[in-house]
């Protein structure tokens, strides 16, 4: 395996121009693990001055180091997983009785370790591939050419090469799903079976392994490189992490009592539906005059802090719209009415989308930035007594506006784009290729980061919303940490969004990991692609970019409404058999329910690694913040408190509160876990009780306490509205999609 150290050398770095290279003569020194040290130059058919910039150039080969060094661990480590497994496998872990399903189940095991070692070896001639290729692109790119001809030979060769390299990927995955199918239905296994839940990839949806230009060199090689490693990695990954759920389900197999037996045996029963709690929405808009203000997470909190001094002779009913948790906790140390904030988990795209969400009535808005702070008298008389003049354009304060009004959504839009997805689903599975073969797949594998509830939900949502806009069917092929059909199924003549297989091919891929920059910048590069599938890996919200740029097909699908992430979960998902019984089985108290969920992040080292959020001695405040909430509703109310770690049971304040009947913990039947970042030994655990802790704070609850955390912004985003408030300074809440 190589890994490159990459060094410019001679002229590279002696260019008249410092900004730019010289390629005569140019090299690159490249080290080897096996062999030292050996140089590479461009061929002798580039000549002439490169236009390319140096630190460009430089990045792209960082960015090969950084991928090979990766792709080197990931194989040494994969290495020793083998060795445990074949260790396994040659003492016989699994009892032989001599039945039927015993063969099949030992089959189960030694299918994926031949696979494994098949997908490695082609991941290690990938490698080559990728580091020889990629070299000569970025020659073609930065240098010209004395032979066309030449360049489209090796253009040829390296898209030949890939396309086999993807064709032995995509045979190792269909031998496995070959070899996974149950001789008996006495022997299915429910992990097993939902791996391949819905459609399979469509072999028509292969997409040739060209280079794409996406704006800038940088990108375009990155995006590349991204695809192709996706190509080496995934497959012989995906092959380990099910060999490991196997062993999982077989151990819990002897425990018929524990969530993971549910969740990986497979349960059957019926599917619970949505709570009846009813919508009770807090009261966030203010009486007239109403001006909201909305600021970015960016923002200097001292000039946040001046602003408000200078806009203090303004009437009471502005409302600062905050998500920074910097910001709010210094505005609430000034305020003298906590009505005044609102907390957004999440910055608003749409200014006017929040406020037409927060007041029917007429409105003001202004992003913080883009205002005067010090033009208060101004503010003040168009709120309050403006003039005629006050009310043309040309006099509105410096980045004030009026909210507009939303045109009224056409629903036909989206009942044809429910009736062609059910029609694709349905060509697809009868082996025909459908009319339309245009298809978007958000893609959650073994070697993807794919984050927590959060910025699984909002990836998810986000990208359905490209789907629709793009008039392309939605499908979801999320295997990690188990088939995301264990825990949520399709909604009941919703959208049919189960596909598998996506991970064993090279479909056009776009990666907005904790990029949402990249989509904002240009969605019409994903949107207008003409690709016949897309594959997105995203934990980002990309809804409100795509619905500006696509404003007649977004009031066409009525893709227009202030709750739309509500609305499309709800045609998307119900919970499955297993996460159903979860749910059932709770005990939750009769009458008025607060959740408060407290997310600590770092206490629980044992399970999983995550940067500090809140302290433990805060929860006194969410505790007295709820309590707050309770008498302004008038209620007698029980707490639910959802917490990420069991050191709040110890907190003689959770305790008192629990002897006295008053609080409730859940039962943390098999322990704490966080979705992306505990090993899958405890995640197969804890899931089920998550899942039911999550959907609690969203459809079981009548008002909210939260932190500052996606978990919980998204139980208040897709539930029914209700009083909500940020746990920290009791600030109140807006779970619009904005």
């Amino acid at each position: 395996m190589r890994w490159l150290a990459v060094l410019w050398r001679g002229s590279a770095l002696g260019s008249v121009l410092p900004a730019e290279l010289h390629c005569t003569g140019s090299a690159l020194l490249v080290q080897t693990s096996f062999a030292g040290t050996q140089a590479f130059t461009c061929p002798p058919y580039y000549e002439a001055q490169t236009c390319c910039l140096q630190h460009e150039m430089e990045q792209i080969w960082e960015k090969v180091e950084d991928m090979l060094q990766f792709v080197l661990r990931v194989m040494e480590d994969q290495g020793e997983d083998l060795k445990r497994a074949e260790d396994q496998e040659a003492a016989g872990f699994l009892e032989d009785d001599g039945s039927i399903c015993s063969e099949y189940h030992a089959q189960l095991f030694s299918s994926r370790l031949r696979g494994f070692r098949e997908a490695r070896q082609a991941t290690a001639k990938g490698v080559d591939i990728l580091q020889g290729a990629t070299m000569h692109m970025l020659c073609a790119a930065c240098f010209q050419s004395s032979s066309q001809l030449k360049l489209e030979q090796v253009d040829n060769f390296t898209s030949s090469a890939l396309l086999s390299l993807q064709d032995r990927m995509g045979a190792i995955f269909t031998e496995q799903v070959l070899a996974d199918r149950s001789p008996d239905t006495q022997c299915s296994l429910g992990y097993v079976d939902a791996l391949t839940a819905g459609i399979s990839f469509p072999s028509w949806g292969r997409f040739s392994p060209a280079f794409v230009w996406q704006g800038s060199l940088l990108a375009s090689f990155a995006g590349w490189m991204d695809r192709v490693l996706s190509l080496l990695m995934e497959v012989p990954g995906s092959l380990l992490f099910q060999r490991t759920l196997l062993q999982l389900l077989f151990f819990y197999a002897e425990r018929p009592d524990s969530d993971a037996f549910q969740l990986l045996q497979g349960h059957s029963g019926a599917v619970l539906d949505y709570s009846s709690i009813e919508e009770e929405p807090e009261k966030l808009c203010p009486d007239a005059p109403r001006l909201f203000i909305f600021v970015r997470q960016a923002v200097p909190t001292d000039k946040l802090l001046q602003c408000y001094k200078d806009l203090q002779a303004v009437p009471a009913g502005v409302r600062w719209v905050l998500t920074n948790s910097s910001h709010v906790s210094a505005m609430s140390g000034e305020v003298k009415a906590k009505e005044q904030l609102i907390w957004r988990r999440f910055e608003a795209r749409s200014l006017h989308g929040v406020a037409r969400a927060l007041c029917a009535a007429p409105a003001w808005v202004v992003e913080l930035e883009a205002m005067d702070c010090k033009d208060a008298p101004h503010v003040s008389r168009l709120l309050t007594s403006p003039s005629e003049q006050d009310l043309r354009r040309s006099s509105w304060p410096q980045g004030v506006s009026p909210v507009t009004p939303s045109p009224p959504p056409s629903w036909s839009g989206l009942e044809e784009y429910v009736q062609a997805h059910a029609a694709f689903v349905q060509q697809s599975r009868s082996g025909a290729v459908p009319a339309s073969r245009k298809a978007l797949v958000y893609v959650c594998t073994a070697m993807s980061y794919c984050g927590g509830h959060g910025d699984r939900l909002n990836g998810m949502l986000g990208a359905f919303v490209v789907a629709m806009l793009a008039g392309r069917a939605f499908f979801i092929d999320s295997q990690r940490p188990v088939p995301l059909s264990l825990v949520l199924q399709p909604r009941v003549g919703g959208i049919d969004w189960r596909m598998h297989g996506s991970h064993a091919v090279l479909p056009a891929g776009f990666n907005f990991n904790d990029n949402l920059a990249a989509f904002e910048s240009d969605p019409h590069v994903v949107l207008d692609s003409q690709e016949d599938v897309l594959r997105i890996v995203s934990n980002q919200r990309l809804s409100a970019a795509a619905l500006r740029s696509h404003p007649r097909s977004a009031r066409a699908l009525g893709l227009t409404g202030p709750r739309l992430h509500m609305e499309l979960f709800q045609l998307l998902f119900q919970p499955s058999p297993a996460l159903s019984a979860r749910l059932r089985a709770r005990k939750l108290p009769e009458g008025r329910r607060i959740g408060l969920h407290f997310r600590a992040g770092d206490q629980m080292p044992q399970h999983w690694k995550d940067p500090p959020r809140h302290d433990l001695a805060q929860l006194e405040e969410f505790l007295n913040c709820a309590e707050d909430l309770e008498r302004q509703q008038g209620w007698n109310a029980t707490f639910l408190l959802f917490a990420d770690t069991d050191k709040v049971r110890e907190m003689p304040r959770v305790q008192e509160l629990a002897a006295a009947g008053k609080l409730v913990l859940p039962e943390q039947t098999d322990g704490l876990v966080h979705l992306d970042r505990s090993p899958a030994t405890l995640t197969v655990r804890g899931l089920l009780q998550t899942w039911a802790d999550w959907w609690t704070l969203a459809f079981d609850v009548d008002a909210l306490v939260l932190s500052h955390s996606g978990f919980g912004a998204t139980a208040l985003e897709l539930g029914p509205l209700r009083p909500a408030v940020l746990g920290l300074g009791c600030v109140l809440a807006d779970g619009s999609t904005g």
